[in-house]
């Protein structure tokens, strides 16, 4: 009726935007998605004829925060699943990564200007999924890669707090307008940026590869009013301490988060991006061993969209009963569980020949939502199996669900004496790719001399003093060499802080590995 009267109207209902039970995060996801509609389709056609006026050809696919992307089309009519795709990219190159290097558990951190992003692959995959999270203060019914975010970037504002007597640094920022007071652009409240210039650790003259020209005076000169002279320190020694505040900040969100998975710190490596990761990675890694940095570190989450494969996911509410309390017998009915299965599948090949996709290239994967009877934690799991054909099938479905839910909430509450049920069903369809791959190159030794562009003054708090620092430029760094700290190394729109008892080397895949020299390393250091 409404489309009749008004043809060019957004008309959103909850029975196709999220056709599942759970009636208050279906309706805020209906809500969100009647809010971004009209914003997002006007965006993605004025992107699109953009990119064609400039002779852009190709399809053109939007990054999702389940881990893939879409095309226009369906992004237009689902943009409530754009909703923290930025960090998802990130979580998604790490994963794949992983694979290629064979770096199996890994934090990935992303410091940006405002935020410090992280998040957890295990055992080269992405184990942690948020299925209703909470976006600003609404419950969205999405799937969403887990990230956690706290305010700490480039662009944080360090303050004096009188009443406390001690420096604090974010969650305020100053944003790209007016910014750190050293872009001279009406900021006066010092930041984290401003600490690195005044530390000499970011050349005034190289920022975003020279074309943009900082003022360390003015930094300099708001660091002393506001920092330096309430704490009764040098101004250096007030911006060496506005870096370790937000890098303590850090490391003690990646320490809370990696213990609440249930994980140690010193199993992972720590892969640093963002326009600050590489220059904050070496105080915030704590006891972590190794860091990687790689060349593309400021574009980590973009460069990590542009290997995602095109993924589609749909729900289906579906109460089914699996396991009979106290016999334990299986009970599935496999008809209705296939019939279920197929009316999904059916769904997912409607939009795939809709974008103009290859159904028979199309990988298709099951989860299922279960749960014990008597309970209310559901546990959602990868299926063994598409469809059900005999009892084993179903048996291998329950093996896995039991070892799933016992490793997230503990073996002690397996309850198989209160039944198993099913809850609901989710579909992935998955166009997979093109992969880029991390060719092998041969090690050059570790002389890094040829890289060397100059020296300039720096600050080095664990040598309490300034003295004249080697820099190199990354680009001209080969495999194999390797740089001991202190030192800097500046590449194209980052620089990379190497202190005092730690060094940097380069692999034969072109990723820079920061490591402690020996006797260096932190024991388990506590961080507050």
């Amino acid at each position: 009726i409404i489309m009749a009267d008004s043809p060019s109207a957004h008309v959103v209902i909850s029975a196709e935007t999220r056709p599942v039970f759970r009636e208050h995060a279906r309706f805020t996801t209906t809500a969100i998605r009647a809010a971004l509609m009209p914003v997002m389709t006007g965006y993605f056609e004025r992107l699109e004829a953009a990119l064609r006026s400039e002779g852009f050809t190709r399809a053109l696919l939007i990054l999702k925060s389940n881990g893939g992307v879409m095309g226009t089309a369906l992004a237009k009519e689902r943009p409530e699943e754009l909703i923290e795709s930025g960090p998802a990219g990130g979580v998604a190159y790490a994963a794949y990564l992983s694979q290629a290097t064979g770096i199996e558990n890994i934090i990935h951190t992303d410091v940006g200007g405002t935020s410090f992003d992280l998040g957890l692959v295990v055992d080269a995959g992405v184990r942690s999924y948020e299925f209703r999270p909470v976006i600003d203060r609404w419950m969205v019914g999405i799937s969403m890669l887990q990230t956690t975010t706290m305010g700490a970037g480039g662009g944080s504002i360090a303050i004096y707090n009188d009443l406390l007597n001690r420096l604090e640094v974010g969650p305020r920022s100053a944003g790209a307008m007016p910014g750190p007071v050293c872009y001279d652009l009406g900021g006066n409240e010092p930041t984290v940026t401003d600490a690195d210039v005044v530390l000499g650790y970011i050349a005034p003259d190289a920022y975003y590869s020279g074309r943009m020209q900082l003022s360390i005076k003015k930094a300099s000169a708001a660091i002393e009013e506001k920092i330096a002279k309430p704490l009764g320190v040098t101004v250096d020694e007030a911006a060496g301490l506005i870096r370790n505040v937000v890098e303590e900040n850090m490391a003690s969100s990646i320490k809370r988060e990696v213990h609440l998975r249930g994980y140690y710190p010193e199993d992972f490596v720590i892969f640093a991006f963002g326009g600050g990761g590489p220059t904050h990675v070496a105080g915030y890694r704590a006891n972590i061993p190794v860091a990687v940095i790689f060349p593309q570190a400021p574009v980590f989450c973009a460069l990590g969209s542009s290997i995602m494969d095109i993924m589609h996911v749909y729900e289906l509410s579906k109460r089914m009963a699996f396991m009979q309390p106290n016999t334990e017998k299986f009970i599935l009915d496999k008809k209705l569980f296939n019939n279920s299965v197929e009316t999904l599948l059916e769904r997912a090949k409607i939009d795939l020949r809709a974008e103009g996709l290859d159904v028979d290239a199309a990988i298709f994967e099951l989860e299922l939502d279960m749960l014990y009877g008597g309970q209310v934690h559901v546990k959602r799991v990868s299926s063994p199996h598409l469809t059900i054909q005999n009892d084993q099938d179903v048996e291998d479905i329950y093996n896995d669900f039991e070892k799933e839910f016992s490793a997230a909430f503990s073996p002690h509450v397996v309850y198989k004496e209160g039944g198993v049920y099913l809850d609901g069903m989710v579909l992935k369809a998955i166009i997979p790719t093109e992969k880029m791959t991390l060719e092998e190159q041969p090690l050059n030794g570790e002389d890094a001399s040829a890289a060397k562009k100059g020296k300039r003054s720096a600050y080095w708090p664990e040598l309490r003093k300034r003295i004249e620092t080697v820099v190199y430029q990354f680009e001209d760094l080969q495999p194999g060499n390797r740089i001991e700290g202190p030192s800097l190394i500046e590449a194209e729109f980052t620089t990379i802080v190497i202190p005092p008892g730690q060094f940097f080397h380069i692999d034969s895949r072109g990723l820079g590995l920061l490591e402690y020299l020996p006797g260096h390393a932190p024991a388990d250091k506590e961080v507050s």
